[in-house]
């Protein structure tokens, strides 16, 4: 009797200190937030139907540029910016990524910072 208790008052510790393992890594700059990606753009869509946040681009740079839709949370409710993926970085749909700065504001344009998790 007394080893079922002692195997059953360690087993929230294992499972919990497992799912330690699985957490993402901590956010690289103050201002990132973290989301999903939700759509990664053709060059066609980007030339043709440009999104608001990217409408400051040189055509140069749409067109050599890999661009993503990333959906973050926002209270209640999801909001979903348009961001640059720096070369080297692949992105998948739906890898959970760090964006920084997390809005359009004052035209500052949102970059990835780093894969959080990839999707399964």
């Amino acid at each position: 009797m007394k080893q079922k208790f002692a195997l059953l008052s360690l087993a929230p510790t294992l499972v919990f200190g497992l799912a330690g393992c699985t957490a993402s890594p901590p956010l690289i700059k103050p201002d990132g937030r973290s989301g999903w990606v939700t759509d990664i753009y053709s060059v066609q869509r980007l030339i043709t139907d440009t999104p608001k946040c990217l409408k400051g681009l040189p055509p140069e740079q749409l067109s050599t540029g890999n661009f993503v839709e990333v959906r973050i949370s926002h209270y209640r409710s999801y909001r979903h910016v348009s961001a640059i993926v720096p070369p080297g970085l692949n992105l998948a749909l739906h890898d959970k990524v760090e964006v920084s700065p997390a809005d359009c504001k004052d035209g500052k344009i949102p970059v990835i910072q780093q894969i959080l998790s990839k999707h399964r």
